[in-house]
This record gives structure tokens, sequence and C-alpha cells, in this order.
């Protein structure tokens, strides 16, 4: 009979959720950051010279990603100010257990 993983807690107290909105909030400046230049590189036709970034269309789908991105991690920063200390359970892997 396989050997079954034991969970094991981590408790997320005040610092860490501060650690977690301020992780948020950084990728969220970088996720808007990568999405103003893929607008602006959405209007050019042709590649600045030396880039190796897309254009036009691929450079108008990645702004919408990287965008997308920025909101969403907007959220997860405005959810960790609201959060009260709280717990995630994670598995073992078997070798753990």
């Amino acid at each position: 009979m396989p050997i079954k993983p034991t969970p094991r807690v981590r408790h997320m107290q005040d610092s860490d959720i501060s650690t977690l909105q301020n992780i948020c909030r950084v990728a969220a400046e970088r996720f808007r950051d990568n999405a103003s230049l893929f607008d602006k590189l959405a209007l050019e036709t042709t590649p600045p010279e030396g880039s190796l970034h897309p254009t036009g269309e691929a450079a108008k789908r990645l702004a919408v990603q990287f965008h997308m991105q920025a909101d969403e991690a907007s959220a997860f920063a405005d959810l960790f100010a609201d959060a009260n200390p709280f717990s995630i359970e994670l598995a073992l892997e078997e070798e753990e257990a």
C-alpha cells in the first residue's frame, strides 16, 4: 500500500501577508511597464533598430496579456491588504513523507 503524503501547514502572519502584498504591487508595476512598452510597439510596423521585441499585432497581444496580469496582481495586492492571518496546507512529496 503506497504511503500517503502528510500535509504540512504554513501559517501566514501579518509580516508574511505584507510581503505578499508588496510582491504583488511590484509585479503589477512591472507588468504595467511591460504593457506600456508593448502598447508603443503595437503601433510600429518594424522593430526599432537592434530590438528583439515584436511589433504590430503580436505586440498588441502581449500588451493585452500584460495589462491583464497587472490588473490581477493589483487585485491580489488589494486582497492581501485586507487579509487576516491564515494558513496554507501543503502536501509533502511521497519521498518526504
